[in-house]
C-alpha cells in the first residue's frame, strides 16, 4: 500500500515539473519489466526498446493527466501489452523459411532440436496471446515471466489471492486446451 501512496505522491510532482521524481517512480520497475519483455521476446534489443517505449508512454500518461489507481500495476501490464504488440508485428513480418534452409536445418541435429524448442515456446506465447480475457494473459505474465508471487499480484491487482489463483488456474487450463488442440503437448 505505500507503494501505491508513494507512486500517487510522485505521479503529482512529475506533473509539477519534476524530473527526479519520474526516475525515483520508474527505476524500481525497470528491472522487472526488462525481465517480462525479454523473456517473452528472447532478445536484448528488443526487450530494451520495449522498456524504453514504455516509459516514453507512462510519461506522456502522467503529463497528460491520467488517472491511476495502482501506477506500478499498470506500468507492468503496459510494458506486458508492448511486448506483446511487438512480437505480433515480428510474427507478422517473419518469412517462411526456405527450402534450402529446411535441408539446411534437417542435416542438423542439434539445429532441428533448436528449431523444435524454438517452436513450442513460439506456440505457448500464442496460446498465452491468445487468451480471450487479458486478465488471465496479466495474471500469466506476471506469474511466470515477472516471476511475481500470487501474493503480490493480488496487491498489484488489487484483487484477493483466491481470486488470483483462480484466473492462474483457468488461464493454465486455457492454454493447455489450446496446447493440446496443436498436439504442442501430449493428452493424458
Amino acid at each position: 500500500m505505500f507503494q501505491i501512496e508513494h507512486s500517487k505522491y510522485l505521479l503529482k510532482q512529475i506533473r509539477n515539473g519534476n524530473q527526479d521524481a519520474f526516475t525515483e517512480l520508474i527505476h524500481p520497475l525497470i528491472e522487472k519489466a526488462y525481465k517480462t519483455s525479454f523473456y517473452l521476446l528472447k532478445s536484448k534489443e528488443f526487450a530494451e526498446e520495449v522498456v524504453q517505449t514504455s516509459m516514453i508512454e507512462a510519461y506522456t500518461n502522467i503529463i497528460e493527466g491520467k488517472n491511476f489507481s495502482n501506477f506500478p500495476a499498470w506500468f507492468n501490464k503496459l510494458v506486458a501489452s508492448r511486448a506483446y504488440d511487438l512480437i505480433r508485428k515480428l510474427t507478422r513480418e517473419r518469412k517462411k523459411i526456405s527450402d534450402v534452409e529446411i535441408t539446411n536445418i534437417y542435416q542438423s541435429t542439434s539445429a532441428m532440436e533448436h528449431l523444435l524448442d524454438s517452436e513450442t515456446k513460439s506456440e505457448i506465447s500464442d496460446a498465452v496471446l491468445s487468451l480471450e480475457k487479458e486478465i488471465y494473459r496479466n495474471v500469466i505474465v506476471m506469474f511466470y515471466y515477472q516471476e511475481l508471487s500470487v501474493s503480490e499480484i493480488a496487491e498489484i491487482m488489487d484483487l484477493k489471492k483466491s481470486t488470483v489463483k483462480t484466473h492462474l488456474r483457468r488461464a493454465r487450463e486455457s492454454v493447455g486446451k489450446k496446447l493440446k488442440m496443436k498436439k504442442i503437448i501430449e493428452v493424458n
